[in-house]
């Protein structure tokens, strides 16, 4: 089956327009008139805005009361906060997450932290839409979970389970580290490919970081036949502004009856604090056979 020039558009215009009314605030709590409430950090923003349950922790929603510009990144928390922008992001300082290996939150997610997202990959030979819609949430910080259906045009072909969990961040962000497990069903292959990753996020230098996801894998089919495989990814990520990430994203994945290689060069655009679009156009080399791949993934972060 051939990929439907339609479906692709109208999913995408979808997703297009949801981001848009985020941006716009179309979907978030009106903010209140804080102009006669304490501001400690003169950001513009009332300390009880910024630290809303009032726990004097920066959690997840929240900016430091008592530093201006919480990320980091040179614009004040208030100016962010009227521009769209997200004052507690700052890709100069975060691990950027692959686009097509997806992590299940960042290293260091903190819990309430919820993201819809929807991957979207399309070789020229065979042409097709292969769709990975999934939602993903921390429930506790640090641990997250993640559920996503896999489907090839608009017949369902995988549906996958996720947990992740960070294990150490050290001080400054320098370094991360992380565990995932997956659990996969192919529908047609009536087999289920069980996964067992390491996570490594490591800054090279301020702008530059490396993410890497590395571990055994074991396809089981029901039938009987059972295989053993092994899967590697890893990312290299330069952020020339604090909303934007150039990366390289490089995925292996080997079982002794199938494997597959890819790179995906991609970018990766903070259009503002609720929406982010992440495109990408590479090689992949899957059954013996080579063939160009362009990629998007469009995430909605709440």
């Amino acid at each position: 089956m051939s990929a439907n020039p339609a479906l692709l558009l109208l999913v995408t215009a979808l997703w297009f327009g949801a981001g848009s009314l985020l941006c716009m605030g179309v979907v978030d709590a009106e903010e209140p008139d804080d102009d006669v409430r304490l501001d400690s950090d003169g950001d513009g923003l009332a300390d009880a805005d910024e630290d809303s349950n009032r726990n004097h922790q920066v959690d997840h929603g929240e900016t430091d009361p008592y530093e201006r510009d919480t990320d980091g990144d040179g614009t004040d928390d208030g100016t962010e906060r009227r521009t769209g922008t997200d004052p507690a992001h700052n890709g100069l300082l975060d691990f950027p997450e692959p686009m097509v290996f997806d992590m299940v939150r960042g290293l260091g997610a903190e819990q309430g932290a919820v993201e819809i997202n929807t991957l979207v990959l399309v070789p020229t030979s065979p042409v097709a839409a292969w769709w990975a819609p999934e939602i993903e949430a921390a429930v506790v910080d640090n641990f997250a979970i993640e559920f996503e259906v896999g489907l090839q045009n608009i017949d369902l072909e995988v549906l996958k389970f996720a947990f992740q969990g960070t294990v150490a961040m050290k001080e400054g962000g320098s370094t991360g580290h992380g565990l995932q497990g997956l659990v996969e069903y192919v529908i047609d292959e009536e087999a289920f490919v069980s996964t067992a990753l390491y996570i490594l996020g490591a800054r090279l230098a301020p702008p530059v970081t490396l993410v890497a996801l590395v571990g055994p894998a074991i396809e089981s089919h029901i039938n009987g036949k059972t295989y053993a495989g092994f899967f590697l990814n890893f990312t290299l990520g330069w952020a020339p502004h604090p909303r934007v990430i150039v990366a390289t994203e490089q995925n292996f994945e080997w079982f002794p009856n199938a494997y597959l290689i890819r790179w995906m060069p991609q970018v990766h655009w903070q259009v503002c604090a609720r929406f982010q679009i992440q495109a990408g156009f590479g090689l992949r080399h899957f059954d013996r056979h080579t063939s160009a791949e362009a990629a998007t993934r469009l995430i909605a972060e709440f």
